[in-house]
């Protein structure tokens, strides 16, 4: 049985939700992660890579049906998941960290000289 990529995204939820739509109609589904680190998910608040669904290639068509069905019914394609920067907690709190280790080398660089 060959394998055949059907779909592709970054987005974890969609996948899970694309994941259990095919296996609900009997698809059998190979997700595939590459080198993606479970601290990569935890410091962007995504996967640092995209995930690739694969389905066997008898199934192919019917997956691609399900699929567009399934993103058709869906907000995942309708909505648009990036926030402004303003908004990205974990962007402001890095940048205020970094704002603080920039201020202590300031102060510390001053003492020295």
């Amino acid at each position: 049985m060959n394998m055949i990529k059907v779909y592709t995204t970054r987005n974890e939820l969609e996948a899970n939700a694309l994941i259990g739509q095919l296996q609900g109609n009997n698809i059998n589904v190979y997700v595939h992660q590459k080198n993606t680190e479970e601290y990569m998910k935890i410091i962007w608040g995504f996967p640092a890579n995209y995930i690739n669904l694969f389905v066997n290639e008898e199934d192919y068509k019917e997956a691609k049906e399900i699929i567009q069905d399934f993103l058709d019914s869906s907000k995942f394609e309708k909505e648009n998941f990036s926030i402004p920067w303003y908004r990205n907690h974990r962007l402001i709190a890095a940048l205020i960290l970094l704002w603080f280790i920039i201020l202590t080398l300031v102060f510390f660089l001053s003492d020295i000289l």
